[in-house]
């Protein structure tokens, strides 16, 4: 019975050491778990590449990891086990979040698909500009107003830019080289313009003026 008592007392000694040993758990035997998944485009199904999981600890905010996606569109990221915020997020598409995912052993998220974050317009306005030179059968009409060249010049800097008209040195305007030229304003002559003088129209700023009407075959009335 001697010979008995150490073997049962080997035995009863090891029975707590067997009974702390765990026989499996969750993750991969060193302390962490993989969460997977895979990330597809919604409208075509077509897997997006470097789409970015994150992960962050609902414990501690402060503890952020993730992975992005192979050319397949998987991913594997290994995490410690816990309770975590999850999303899932691509250029250009809209952000799918995973709240409190409860990651206690390996997780497949399965299939995510993302859709494309298209801004959307309440309303679209189409505004129709006229040219700079309108030729018409009579006259041509040169809007200053649209010609970004003579900001902050005069109006015979302006004059200078209208299709058959002259203004040298001097300021003396000519129209296909004729020197006789009225200048009318609002269509009627002016004692600012008057027939033969240009001195004011050197002084006179271009935004001034809304457009200028070039009549190579007056009517009788002008």
């Amino acid at each position: 019975m001697r010979k008995l008592f150490p073997l049962l007392l080997l035995l009863f000694t090891l029975q707590p050491i067997l009974s702390q040993r765990p026989e499996g758990g969750p993750g991969n035997g060193s302390g962490t778990v993989t969460v997977t998944g895979t990330v597809l485009d919604q409208e075509n199904n077509l897997p997006l590449e470097y789409a970015t999981l994150v992960l962050q600890s609902v414990d501690n905010p402060d503890r952020v990891t993730g992975g992005i996606t192979d050319l397949d569109g998987k991913f594997s990221v290994e995490v410690s086990p816990g309770r975590y915020n999850a999303r899932v997020e691509y250029i250009s598409y809209k952000t799918i979040q995973l709240p409190n995912q409860n990651f206690s052993q390996s997780t497949d998220l399965g299939t995510i698909k993302l859709a494309l974050d298209v801004a959307q317009l309440n309303e679209v306005d189409v505004v129709g500009e006229r040219t700079t030179v309108e030729v018409r059968l009579d006259k041509k009409i040169y809007n200053i107003g649209k010609d970004l060249t003579i900001s902050g010049a005069t109006v015979s800097d302006a004059l200078n830019n209208v299709p058959s008209v002259n203004v040298d040195v001097d300021g003396a305007i000519s129209l296909r080289g004729n020197e006789n030229v009225r200048i009318l304003i609002n269509g009627r002559p002016s004692a600012l313009a008057g027939f033969g003088s240009t001195e004011a129209l050197q002084q006179l700023p271009a935004d001034a003026i809304e457009k200028v009407e070039v009549i190579t075959s007056p009517s009788a009335e002008i």
